[in-house]
């Protein structure tokens, strides 16, 4: 921790040294220190080691603004990532590994989408492994005046598939509290004008850590368009 007034008086060579040294290492330390610097500027980094929290001193230098929390990262702010966008031309699932534990909404979204069957396309997230049973989720499908609508515990699903059946479209997941998500979104089928609308939610025992894509009965294989999430903080 250093703080300093950064005015570098006229002094003797040994003096100037460390008055010198004093400056850099508050400039490096951000300033940091339980009590504010008693010389402030306009634009100035505070470490504040008392709340913990990183502050910057206002334009009109009368006042500090909380930047975010030192012991967090991002400093505890929103944050907003993508994952690569995935192929979804081959295997039973594709699977999005590696989601922070801060991501709190997740959005999928999937072009062109086919499989080799007619098993509903759905989406399961996990905590260290998938969760394949639990959901509370329910699909419309709508195909001009007529509506079929489904329950499913095994994920959410994307109802209204037909072989050969291309699928667009998203699907939003958001962490209400607790690891308790909650997800919804609207897909389009080319082949069929077919509109599947998503509803539903799950609860995980720890922090989300991945996703996928697959069938409710598990064994169809994809073999047409891609498939990429975003996740944010």
């Amino acid at each position: 921790m250093a703080q300093h007034d950064y005015i570098i008086a006229n002094q003797s060579g040994a003096a100037f040294r460390a008055d010198l040294n004093n400056g850099l290492a508050a400039i490096v330390s951000q300033n940091s220190g339980a009590a504010q610097p008693s010389t402030t500027y306009a634009y100035q980094w505070w470490a504040d080691t008392t709340t913990g929290l990183l502050k910057l001193r206002n334009a009109a230098n009368n006042a500090w603004i909380t930047i975010g929390t030192l012991a967090d990262e991002n400093l505890g702010l929103s944050q907003l990532a993508n994952s690569a966008v995935q192929a979804t031309t081959s295997g039973t699932a594709i699977n999005f590994t590696g989601i922070p534990s801060w991501a709190t909404r997740i959005t999928v979204n999937f072009f062109q989408v086919s499989t080799s069957g007619t098993s509903p396309v759905q989406v399961q997230i996990g905590s260290g492994s998938y969760q394949t049973t639990g959901y509370l989720t329910v699909a419309t499908a709508l195909s001009g005046s007529t509506s079929n609508v489904g329950t499913y515990t095994t994920g959410f699903v994307i109802a209204g598939s037909t072989a050969p059946a291309t699928r667009y479209g998203s699907l939003v997941f958001t962490n209400i509290e607790a690891n308790g998500w909650v997800g919804s979104g609207i897909s389009y089928e080319s082949s069929t004008g077919t509109q599947s609308t998503t509803s539903g939610g799950i609860q995980l025992t720890s922090a989300i850590s991945q996703l996928r894509l697959t069938t409710v009965n598990g064994t169809e294989t994809f073999d047409g368009g891609v498939a990429s999430i975003t996740y944010e903080g």
